[in-house]
């Protein structure tokens, strides 16, 4: 509706949506700020294992794990050494559940071993990454501050398509004061 408003309706709806795309991904390209580090905190009760990275993830800074008595960061290992170590056991027995002191990330997932022995809360810290926005409900990574710099992108990419050099220096200009 946005972009309708400014003078871009004779573009499809998916069209729009590609355009804003597009002026997202490019004003986030441009903003690498602190808000590209977030973190998200799960209560995993045992025996469960794996956290599901959001589809925003794009890197993990670090893992933290908190009991009831204590909170500590757990190590990184490697993918070769789950593969030897841990994927060959089956993780669901008691015999194989503790004190979670390590993790890997495998198939988009984070794994936390030896799985726990007791409920835990697990903080993920980490950066993510802008995705396209395909639904209506999807929201940019980009805080709320930075949505008429969104939408100014947006203009910028119709007014190239539409060969508009006025309009596209317009929204560059604007999009530079926002910035």
């Amino acid at each position: 509706a946005e972009l309708v408003s400014r003078g871009y309706g004779g573009y499809s709806q998916p069209e729009r949506y590609r355009y804003i795309n597009w002026g997202y991904m490019h004003v986030a390209r441009l903003t690498r700020w602190a808000w590209e580090e977030t973190y998200g905190t799960a209560s995993v009760p045992a025996p469960e294992y794996l956290i599901n990275l959001p589809k925003t993830f794009k890197s993990l800074d670090y893992v933290v794990v908190t009991t009831a008595d204590k909170e500590k960061r757990v190590e990184p290992i490697s993918l070769d050494e789950y593969t030897d170590d841990w994927l060959p056991k089956n993780l669901t027995l008691s015999v194989n559940r503790g004190d979670v002191s390590q993790y890997v990330i495998f198939r988009n997932q984070i794994v936390l071993l030896p799985p726990p022995d007791q409920t835990h809360a697990i903080t993920v810290y980490y950066h993510r990454q802008p995705v396209p926005l395909v639904v209506a409900g999807d929201r940019p990574i980009t805080p709320p501050h930075m949505d008429e710099a969104v939408m100014q992108g947006a203009i910028m990419k119709c007014a190239q398509r539409a060969s508009d050099q006025s309009r596209y220096q317009l929204a560059s200009s604007a999009l530079d004061e926002i910035l």
